[in-house]
């Protein structure tokens, strides 16, 4: 496994396992005097903690006489002598507006190239600094241009409409029942009228949307409550347009009813949750809920679309529940709030590295792989080179106190710059 960094338990880790059992490493470096501006985040990482432990010669690393032609790149000794680029390289800057324009354009020049029949889609390969915010333009401008993806594709879980309505429900009570909230989550297409409405398939939020406006319903049980004085008779809306002819919208008895049942199921079952209880007794209780209201449950069939943001969410679930080994009891308010936050930082990822196309990747992923045909999407600034800050807590001249002379390795901030730079030319 090639690295060109690690934290300090990985590298205990790592050279733990070195002296007990023989190890090669593969390590990205770029021996040159002086040092070489977009090799030195490697090169601090390896003299530091590398170097004194191996007992064979570094491959060709003092072969410095003439550098590769891509050597050039962040290069602040201009006197240096590079090898003569090949023939065959031809690079392109090519300007668009937005990610999704971005996206096409990459798209419509792969369809070009392929169609000349000189190019394959695997030999092509779609390179960003991070997949996070390029995943899903790909996927989607991609499967709109018929051009076969490849690779380990991330999609952050809580861009999922799904996972939307699972923190819904799980903000309820603390929003107290908040009516735009609650008429949100009724109106999702995953919400299980079926289980909770007497008559689901004349069920409509959008009438019950217009209902909960009428009677200026706002949040908490009290106001809810005001939908059973209409059990019995219709609820007729107020005439809001000033047209020559009155228009009345009569909303039937029997919506207002639904709603109210709904509502009460709901009020009821999150008032049922303990207000301390342990980490796996809240999530088995929501695993419960979700799969009563929102059809999550772990017997979901693998082919469906929905699959994989149900599985990553139980996932989730499951890993709450292990945290009883650090802590006993949590309070409601702790866990639900601790529930959301990792639903928005989890993703969903969709394996395509066995297929035959275009290989998407991530800066990190892409190194050691080579392809014909290279698109280098985001370069701007902020984007790839990320933006990179000193820590507001531990300023970067203590961190290298900490790591030069306490041995704690502790990278300073600002030598991400450095680092993007190696990526970049890796």
């Amino acid at each position: 496994y090639g690295f060109y960094d690690l934290t300090q338990i990985q590298l205990d880790f790592f050279l733990a396992v070195a002296s007990h059992y023989p190890t090669r490493l593969f390590f990205p470096l770029l021996s040159a005097k002086p040092g070489h501006d977009a090799w030195n985040f490697a090169a601090r990482f390896y003299e530091r903690y590398i170097q004194g432990h191996t007992s064979e010669s570094v491959g060709d690393a003092e072969s410095t006489s003439t550098l590769p032609a891509n050597a050039r790149l962040f290069d602040g000794d201009k006197s240096r002598s590079y090898a003569k680029a090949d023939k065959k390289w031809h690079c392109r800057i090519v300007n668009s507006f937005g990610i999704h324009d971005e996206v096409a354009t990459t798209a419509k020049e792969i369809l070009r190239r392929v169609d000349d029949g000189k190019l394959a889609f695997h030999e092509i390969g779609v390179v960003a600094r991070s997949l996070e915010s390029y995943g899903t333009a790909i996927r989607e401008c991609f499967a709109q241009h018929r051009i076969p993806l490849a690779g380990r594709l991330e999609e952050p879980l809580v861009l999922f409409p799904l996972t939307k309505a699972v923190i819904l429900l799980l903000n309820l009570p603390a929003k107290d029942y908040l009516r735009s909230q609650v008429i949100d989550l009724l109106a999702s297409p995953y919400l299980q009228l079926q289980k909770l409405a007497a008559d689901p398939a004349n069920a409509r939020p959008d009438l019950w949307d217009l209902a909960t406006r009428e009677l200026a319903i706002c949040q908490g049980v009290s106001e809810w409550r005001r939908l059973r004085r209409f059990t019995q008779r219709d609820l007729l809306l107020r005439q809001i347009s000033d047209d020559d002819e009155a228009q009345v919208i009569r909303i039937a008895a029997a919506q207002l009813t639904a709603l109210a049942d709904v509502v009460d199921a709901l009020v009821a079952d999150l008032a049922g949750l303990p207000s301390q209880a342990t980490w796996r007794e809240y999530s088995a209780r929501w695993q419960a809920l979700l799969e009563k209201y929102l059809g999550i449950s772990a017997t979901e069939e693998t082919g469906t679309e929905d699959a994989s943001p149900k599985q990553a969410i139980l996932e989730v679930l499951d890993q709450l529940a292990g945290l009883d080994k650090i802590e006993d009891n949590v309070s409601l308010g702790d866990f639900s709030h601790t529930f959301e936050h990792w639903l928005e930082r989890a993703t969903v990822t969709e394996d395509r590295r066995n297929r035959d196309g275009v290989m998407g990747l991530g800066a990190t992923a892409a190194r050691g792989l080579s392809f014909r045909v290279l698109f280098v999407l985001g370069m701007n600034e902020g984007v790839f080179p990320r933006t990179i800050r000193e820590d507001a807590f531990l300023r970067d001249r203590d961190r290298e106190v900490l790591e030069t002379d306490l041995g704690y390795k502790v990278n300073q901030k600002l030598t991400g710059y450095d680092e993007e730079k190696l990526l970049f030319t890796l």
